[in-house]
């Protein structure tokens, strides 16, 4: 899902069993939502300055192997 920077946007998402784990772009923030049989929750809210040192720091890929 792509949208413009004052959009949505769904940079990742991960199942987990019964349950579904999202990074989401929304807006300048970035949202970590986890969806379960009860609903949606929000777990993090990041704004965006926060999340782009986070994801700066990040390897490109982290694996080792």
């Amino acid at each position: 899902m792509r949208s413009s920077r004052n959009g949505l946007e769904v940079l990742t998402s991960l199942s987990l069993g019964r349950g579904v784990l999202y990074v989401v772009r929304c807006g300048t923030d970035v949202l970590l939502l986890a969806e379960s049989k009860e609903g949606i929750s929000l777990l993090r809210r990041y704004p965006g300055d926060v999340w782009e040192k986070f994801d700066e720091a990040e390897p490109e890929n982290s694996d080792p192997h």
